[in-house]
């Protein structure tokens, strides 16, 4: 189920989202508690951590108010991972991000979403 969530989280691929979700299901039926969080969104700092060569640039202010933008999809989808539409919401804001620190940024950031 995690694996599920970190590719979901390095790729925004639904598909993956998907089987995470269908994963938490089943095991809520064999009896995990509602408050035993399992899995979470982890895609900004993979965003973040895309500065390998030059990981100071994470700290300018445009990329800051870029990971900020990212981080509150992020933390509304943690907040209620069920919710499909704050799921499209995540890929899409994370698809947007990329595209903006492509365009800001070229190969000094390497987009986790490619790899």
């Amino acid at each position: 189920m995690n694996n599920e969530m970190d590719i979901f989280s390095h790729s925004l691929d639904v598909n993956h989202y998907d089987r995470a979700i269908e994963l938490e299901k089943t095991l809520k039926k064999e009896g995990l508690k509602d408050h035993e969080k399992l899995m979470s969104v982890t895609t900004k700092e993979l965003f973040k951590k895309g500065f390998k060569s030059f990981p100071q640039i994470a700290q300018n202010e445009y990329v800051q108010e870029q990971l900020a933008y990212l981080e509150a999809a992020e933390d509304n989808l943690n907040g209620n991972l069920i919710n499909p539409r704050l799921m499209q919401a995540m890929v899409n804001r994370g698809q947007e991000v990329a595209s903006n620190l492509e365009r800001a940024y070229g190969e000094q950031w390497e987009n986790p979403l490619k790899n």
